[in-house]
């Protein structure tokens, strides 16, 4: 699968992603750090800090919604990029119930981010 990803470079502040956006790759980072945050009632929220060997990008993908969130670089980042179509031909190549499993995994992940986020927010 390495051999259908793309290294690309991020700038420290650039946007690789903006939350809402239409989802068409996922990432690996290879080197640098990545801020994960979300927009909520006019105030951005910080959900991860990200770095090396960490994935992100994913949920959208799996189901097949925007983006959740936005995705910047903090520092100078390096990435490998897979996308949609080669991500999405490996899951549907998995048996039915294994994609159900991801299903499930992402919308958990998804709640708890959304639980997070409305504790956040109600803290200021």
């Amino acid at each position: 699968m390495i051999e259908d990803m793309e290294a690309k470079h991020f700038q420290a502040g650039e946007s690789i992603f903006l939350e809402g956006e239409e989802a068409g790759t996922v990432y690996l980072i290879d080197k640098g750090k990545v801020e994960i945050s979300k927009n909520s009632s006019g105030q951005r929220v910080v959900l991860d800090e990200l770095g090396w060997n960490d994935i992100f990008g994913e949920m959208a993908l799996i189901n097949n919604n925007p983006r959740s969130a936005t995705a910047t670089a903090i520092e100078d980042s390096w990435v490998y990029m897979l996308k949609k179509e080669v991500f999405q031909n490996s899951i549907n190549s998995l048996h039915p119930f294994m994609k159900a499993i991801f299903s499930s995994l992402v919308n958990t992940a998804k709640t708890t981010t959304e639980q997070q986020i409305q504790h956040v927010s109600n803290r200021s």
